[in-house]
């Protein structure tokens, strides 16, 4: 059953191609595919990700021929857990609204070892600054024409196999679609021969027209993206250019700057006048990391060096110690504008030299561990509640756990400790209830009084009427407050699209854990596919591990903890007169016969009849109708407001062309979200804020530069607002601490 396809990560690795990753998506083909390819390229050539894919790249070339030799160890099928992350979030997520839940492969399953009916997706991250991308039929797909069988087919060609862009019904859609990959490369039919050795695949006479390049250019740039000479290419010029006189001068400067004992800060300050110097002087380091021998001078010139870097990589200077480290760190930190440190695969570095590397205050936004086993994740709690930290085993974790294990995985209680958002509430409202009258008050807010919260466990099916789904999960991630911004961001946006029901609650909770796995951000600009961390017990265990009866609402919050309350709108209705308005415009309505308003007196299908609304007084929002004419007119509002989902819903209908909405009287899905903390001395009482709110108590005046930026997001973002001035929410949370509101 499903709509069936496979994608896959490779990369050169020690001059042949490699897979890196693979994951099982149940419902992925047409045009869905290609949103999805397109979104994993974008998070893999995004520069935030470049640093820890890099530090996995190399740690891959480290590994011999049996590592890579099928059957897998399973010990090792999650060995590039970043990369895993990227892939995880790129093909089952997407901030507009989309969500289908993914399933790791062996990483070094065959390109036709999965369950297949639509074809694979491939990317190729060799050169992370030109990703590649194909799609590829083995076997034939379900779909309504055919493509080329073994032959890497471009986004075009793939998508016409389901859909004919020609179609006005499509062009308006798909064809900008197809456009967008236009600035992405496609994979070459020799690296798939490379990957998969004697396959039989065949070449695409028009891919190989179209994407014809020079040989010693295309040699340059697979050379230049062997993860051995990576590190060497992101910290010097990206081309090599004949050596002129000035650079041969530039050179033996350098060198006698590098070698002498002492300090010759007239030669450097004069040096400095040159706007090549600095760059020179921090390729020449990269280049010579491995033969530094350690001197005060040197370590002070390194430290110069690098300043005016907002990425440090210190991995690759394997001959300092951790003492002459921590110099350089401490001068970067105090005079440089450091905010990215990378120390992976540094098998010297254990969990003692760590921290005098990076002594008592450090202030980073993001700290790279990968491939440091000898460092436990439970001893990075002191780093983790300050700036985003990337350690293999923590990446890992959600990824390798089995969902259907009985226990709940946890990360190590250190790591969450030093969290100020500590738990998300979350509060949905049926399809039903956000249409009826008797929960709106007259300006169209929800009328709390009127709720209450659904009983666990109560019904099967979902909450009864007027009841809310309720849902609550503790944040078992780091979370620090600079990656509150960029998360919670990518959530209100998410969230606000993102269908729900009784039935897709639990893998909403994959989709939060989805928006929040976003990295801090790296500008003032806040754009970008940054990944972060992934919680396990949102993504494993999609929310099924709630607060018992007793423990309901934002509870156990010390002072200075802070919950985010979340509430979901299935229909998000401006007014009552916007009600009456959409449902007029867009529904007909049934009326209900004389015998259906008897008493105990059963409805017949026949005594009702479709007819346009002529008066008020048998309006659906006002009357009661009998059980079955009432079910008619709900169904009929569910279906169109289904017809919302975003592009891609696994529930689009095969071959159907696109339904054109008309712009007006469309509902629109809505969000709201509140951050509270309890007050000192109350057992029931909180304190609501709104997230800029929120940083300033936490940072301070720090927290401006993170302000601006919520803000220039949050204004973006139509459906989603702060939900903390209406009195009689604020009601409702009090009630919902002391368990009053449950059913």
């Amino acid at each position: 059953m499903g709509q069936r396809h496979q994608l896959f990560v490779i990369a050169r690795v020690k001059g042949r191609y490699r897979t890196l990753c693979a994951v099982h998506h149940q419902w992925l083909y047409g045009h869905t595919a290609l949103r999805r390819c397109l979104g994993t390229l974008k998070i893999f050539q995004d520069p935030t990700n470049r640093l820890p894919i890099q530090q996995e790249l190399i740690a891959a070339s480290n590994h011999d021929d049996n590592f890579w030799a099928p059957p897998c160890d399973k010990e090792y099928d999650v060995p590039f857990p970043f990369i895993a992350t990227c892939l995880v979030l790129g093909a089952s997520y997407s901030p507009d609204g989309y969500h289908h839940q993914v399933s790791l492969e062996s990483f070094c399953m065959a390109y036709n070892d999965g369950d297949n009916n639509n074809g694979i997706t491939i990317f190729d991250i060799t050169n992370l600054s030109h990703v590649q991308y194909c799609f590829v039929d083995f076997n034939g797909m379900e779909s309504d024409r055919e493509v080329p069988l073994m032959t890497p087919l471009s986004a075009r060609t793939y998508l016409e196999a389901y859909s004919i862009l020609s179609d006005p019904g499509n062009s308006r859609d798909l064809v900008p679609l197809v456009e967008a990959f236009d600035e992405w490369g496609l994979i070459a039919t020799a690296t798939l021969e490379n990957t998969w050795p004697g396959e039989g695949w065949e070449a695409d006479d028009e891919v190989d027209v179209e994407d014809e390049l020079d040989d010693e250019i295309q040699r340059l740039d697979e050379e230049l993206a062997k993860p051995e000479v990576e590190l060497a290419r992101l910290h010097t010029n990206p081309v090599d250019t004949p050596m002129t006189l000035r650079d041969s001068a530039m050179d033996k400067l350098l060198q006698s700057l590098m070698k002498q004992p002492d300090d010759d800060s007239d030669s450097i300050a004069e040096a400095e006048l040159l706007t090549d110097f600095l760059p020179k002087l921090r390729a020449k380091f990269y280049d010579q990391a491995t033969q530094l021998k350690p001197s005060s001078s040197l370590l002070r010139l390194l430290g110069r060096a690098l300043e005016n870097e907002t990425e440090v990589d210190l991995s690759p200077f394997t001959t300092l110690s951790a003492k002459d480290l921590s110099l350089v760190v401490s001068k970067l930190q105090s005079h440089g504008k450091m905010a990215i440190l990378n120390l992976s695969n540094r098998p010297d570095i254990g969990e003692t030299e760590l921290n005098v590397i990076l002594g008592p205050d450090l202030n980073l936004r993001a700290l790279c561990l990968l491939e440091m086993p000898q460092i436990p994740s439970r001893s990075l709690g002191a780093y983790s509640g300050h700036c985003e930290v990337y350690h293999s085993d923590i990446l890992r974790l959600p990824l390798v756990t089995d969902p259907y294990e009985e226990h709940k995985p946890t990360l190590a209680p250190a790591l969450s400790t030093n969290n100020t958002i500590t738990q998300i509430q979350w509060l949905g409202m049926s399809y039903m209830d956000s249409t009826d009258k008797a929960y709106r008050l007259d300006d169209g807010r929800i009328a709390w009084d009127t709720l209450k919260l659904a009983a666990k466990g109560r019904n099967p099916f979902g909450p009864s009427k007027g009841e809310l789904e309720y849902r609550s999960c503790d944040l078992d991630i780091p979370f620090p407050a600079g990656k509150m911004v960029q998360g919670f961001l990518r959530l209100l946006q998410w969230g606000a699209s993102a269908n729900m029901g009784p039935s897709s609650s639990d893998d909403w909770w994959k989709g939060v854990a989805c928006s929040l796995a976003a990295s801090p951000p790296r500008d003032s600009t806040g754009t970008g596919h940054g990944v972060g961390l992934l919680s396990p017990s949102l993504w494993i265990q999609q929310g099924r591990y709630n607060r018992s009866q007793k423990e309901k609402g934002p509870t156990g919050l010390k002072i200075g903890q802070w919950a985010l309350i979340l509430f979901s709108e299935a229909f998000n209705a401006r007014s009552q007169e916007f009600l009456d308005e959409v449902f007029e415009k867009r529904h007909p309505v049934l009326k209900p016969s004389a015998a259906a308003s008897e008493p105990n007196e059963p409805s017949k299908q026949a005594d009702c009849d479709l007819d346009e609304p002529s008066s008020s007084d048998i309006h659906p929002l006002t009357r009661s109708l009998d059980p079955k004419a009432q079910m008619d007119i709900n169904t009929s509002l569910f279906r169109e407001i289904s017809k919302l989902h975003s592009p891609g819903d696994k529930t689009e209908q095969r071959h159907s062309r696109p339904t054109v909405q008309p712009p007006s009287f469309r509902p629109r899905k809505g969000i709201k979200y509140a951050l509270v903390t309890p007050v000192a001395g109350s057992e029931t009482d909180f304190s609501i804020a709104d997230v800029p709110a929120c940083l300033e108590q936490l940072m301070g005046d720090k927290a401006q530069d993170l302000v601006d930026l919520w803000n220039g997001g949050f204004a973006s973002l139509e459906t989603a607002e702060f939900y903390g001035n209406d009195d009689n929410f604020v009601k409702f949370l009090q009630k919902l601490n002391s368990g009053k509101t449950r059913a």
